[in-house]
């Protein structure tokens, strides 16, 4: 004996019914029957509904004043209004708004009308023969239902539907033709919504397109001018602490003066540490450690632990705690200063933003292609009225903020391909959003330097347009035992050089040549002759390359005698 097949349920069929009506949308129905004409009044009342209904240009307030003028056209004990999604999802509005939608309406009514994409008139549902064994019909008690499709581009969107669930036969065939008006115009201002809908998306995606690209544009433009500025003040540092180091290194003052002159020292440093960091927001690179593969989520636990006594909470002020949720994430490639410098910067704004204690939380995630991290806190938020310039140079809201910090994570993060912006999380406070690629390949680290074989000393070439530059960089050169002919451009160090140097110093921004020209023509007379670049840009910006033909070692200035030694040491002996 056969097992007899399972019939499918009726929210399956209609479901099927749907798909297919998709697939023939566009056939046109058979001819309807010929409809009796209207009334003047009722014509009237429809066009006056017509003219209203497309004044309403968002689709919500539309789909509520529908489900309210429902109840005027028609005698009807219950009005319903079933949205049909593309996925075949229905949604219920009318005076069963929230119900459940497969409790509340029959599958199989609304499979038919789907499915003859015209407006249907039940008068007795109990003389049906579809409808009168239904079990939806009979659980909702459906005597008499008049329904009409929602069509917008050929697609039946939704049904409206008026029922009688105690006496067959309240609906004429003038009701069905008033409702096949009534649908066609409401499906006419649906599709209208749904155009301005789509309208006022694509004006927001320009709008906001182009609020980033002013923005983007302003902060180059800063970027441009903090890197010139900064370049010269670099310039005038390198001669204030290179003049500093000399004097205290030959023991010519001593006692108050001597501790005033490492005071001033230290202010300078403050000063180089304060340009670093424009020249980071400009484009240039952090120090000069190179780029390579980085796990986001370590970084992120190193500077957390580097913090920690900021968390510790105390008997008489706020409290604050940092919540992980750190995930395995592709390596991104960068400097590990500037990555820690960023989520450093970070952190300290969002527990600064809390001044009576919160939590931050910081995440790390892979999300559409990109390495993410997200560092939120449940402060008061920002402004609206300064959001926009957050990441602007100089701009802070901090009473001691100097305003370079979110300025600096912004040009890391572009340096690095990436992107950053402030998002508004769902409760109150912020959020920070950092996109980071995935990086392609590693490099192989260095292995480990060997200080014991550096020479005692070399004949070294020094070049700089600067001409106080180059005397105090000669200068320092010579206390750290090396013997030093100073040049002041390219043409001239060409003109000096011959087999007897052993290393040329040279300045990145100099008129007719720059340094990294002047490497590259170094190493095509001399390749045995290693070059430093020494720049009061920032090594690793746009303008300075870390790498080139010939450049050995990329220094910032400004720099002590001790730094400036020591990467002589390493130059030679990685040449030998």
């Amino acid at each position: 004996m056969d097992t007899p097949v399972p019939k499918p349920s009726a929210e399956a069929r209609l479901r099927s019914v749907l798909a297919k009506s998709r697939e023939l949308g566009r056939v046109r129905p058979s001819q309807p029957p010929r409809r009796p004409a209207l009334r003047p009044a009722v014509l009237e009342r429809l066009l006056s509904l017509s003219r209203r209904m497309n004044r309403i240009t968002r689709r919500d307030d539309l789909l509520a004043y529908l489900r309210d003028r429902l109840h005027e056209l028609f005698e009807a004990q219950n009005s319903l209004v079933v949205l049909i999604s593309r996925d075949g999802t229905l949604h219920l509005l009318g005076d069963e708004d929230g119900a459940d939608v497969d409790h509340a309406i029959s599958h199989t009514l609304i499979a038919r009308v789907v499915t003859e994409r015209r407006p249907v008139l039940v008068s007795d549902t109990a003389r049906d023969r579809e409808l009168h064994d239904r079990t939806s019909v009979q659980r909702l008690g459906l005597v008499s239902v008049l329904c009409a499709p929602l069509i917008v581009d050929d697609e039946v969107i939704g049904v409206l539907q008026f029922d009688h669930r105690s006496r067959p036969g309240p609906f004429t065939e003038e009701d069905l033709t008033v409702l096949e008006l009534f649908a066609h115009q409401s499906a006419t201002a649906i599709r209208n919504s749904l155009l301005v809908e789509r309208l006022e998306a694509a004006l927001d995606q320009t709008r906001t397109a182009q609020e980033r690209l002013v923005a983007t544009e302003r902060l180059r433009a800063l970027g441009e001018m903090a890197a010139a500025v900064a370049h010269d003040f670099n310039n005038m540092l390198a001669s204030v602490i290179g003049l500093s180091d000399l004097i205290l290194g030959a023991g010519r003052v001593a006692g108050a003066d001597a501790k005033d002159l490492r005071a001033l020292q230290n202010i300078a440093l403050s000063g180089a540490s304060t340009v670093g960091r424009l020249q980071e927001f400009a484009g240039g690179a952090s120090g000069d450690d190179r780029a390579t593969n980085l796990d986001l989520s370590v970084l992120v636990r190193e500077v957390v632990d580097a913090v920690r006594h900021r968390l510790e909470p105390r008997a008489d002020g706020p409290f604050w705690s940092v919540s992980l949720e750190l995930t395995s994430t592709s390596p991104v490639r960068g400097r590990a200063s500037e990555v820690r410098d960023v989520v450093l910067n970070l952190l300290l704004n969002a527990i600064d933003a809390m001044a009576q204690g919160g939590v931050v939380i910081i995440r790390t995630m892979e999300r559409s292609g990109q390495v993410v991290l997200e560092v939120e806190d449940d402060g008061p938020g920002i402004p609206s009225e300064t959001k926009h310039r957050v990441f602007e140079p100089f701009f802070t809201t901090k009473r001691d903020g100097h305003g370079l910090g979110l300025s600096t994570c912004w040009g890391v993060v572009h340096r690095m391909d990436g992107d950053i912006e402030l998002q508004e999380p769902d409760a109150q406070g912020t959020r920070f959003v950092v996109s980071l690629p995935p990086a392609v390949l590693d490099i192989p680290s260095q292995g480990p330097e060997d200080a014991d074989a550096a020479p005692v000393s070399a004949r070294i070439l020094m070049v700089d347009d600067e001409p106080m530059v180059r005397t105090v960089m000669g200068r320092m050169l010579e206390r750290a035992g090396h013997s030093t002919v100073v040049a002041c451009d390219g043409t001239e160090a060409l003109s000096l050089l011959d087999d007897s140097f052993d290393l040329v110093i040279t300045d990145y921004d100099m008129p007719d040549m720059n340094g990294a020209e002047l490497a590259s023509r170094i190493a095509a007379t001399r390749p045995d002759c290693p070059v430093i670049l020494l720049s009061g840009w920032n090594p690793g910006g746009g303008d300075c390359p870390i790498d080139g033909e010939g450049i050995d070692l990329v220094l910032r200035k400004p720099i002590t005698t001790d730094r400036l030694a020591a990467a002589v040491r390493e130059t030679l002996r990685d040449r030998s």
